[in-house]
């Protein structure tokens, strides 16, 4: 994995640590889906989880260290990328040490809108006092 205020350039499953594989690590996808009703590795389990509810996030953040966020909104659907601002408050409040940002490729460079709406997605992270790596998608 790259270290702690990095960024890198690889595909999603290069930017995860390789031992996140399986239930090596207790890996805990959060989804809006039925959790029950996701397929998984075995020994991986789905918790429910909605960026538009953050109390939900919550319970999904309790109790974990480290977190790969990867927000589906769409750019610019919303003032601010709330999604990405309700995932790092419960990264805050679940005390995590790492947080694994998934960029998006070219989307923080210049003025016009999704540029200023995804450098304050990235702006959470950064500025967060817990340890990131933000990994940038190839074209």
């Amino acid at each position: 994995m790259y270290p702690p205020g990095t960024r890198s350039r690889a595909t999603v499953n290069r930017v995860l640590p390789p031992d996140c594989a399986g239930a090596a690590v207790g890996a805990r996808p959060v989804t809006t889906r039925r959790p029950g009703a996701v397929t998984l590795p075995p020994g991986v389990q789905a918790v429910y989880g909605d960026c538009d509810d953050p109390t939900s996030l919550d319970a999904a953040f309790d109790g974990i260290d480290r977190a790969f966020l990867m927000s589906a909104q769409a750019s610019c659907s919303a003032e601010h990328p709330t999604h990405d601002l309700h995932l790092m408050r419960a990264s805050r409040l679940a005390g995590e040490r790492h947080i694994v940002k998934l960029s998006v490729y070219s989307g923080c460079a210049g003025d016009y809108a999704i540029g200023v709406w995804n450098r304050e997605a990235e702006a959470a992270v950064m500025d967060s006092g817990i340890d990131w790596t933000s990994g940038l998608p190839r074209s």
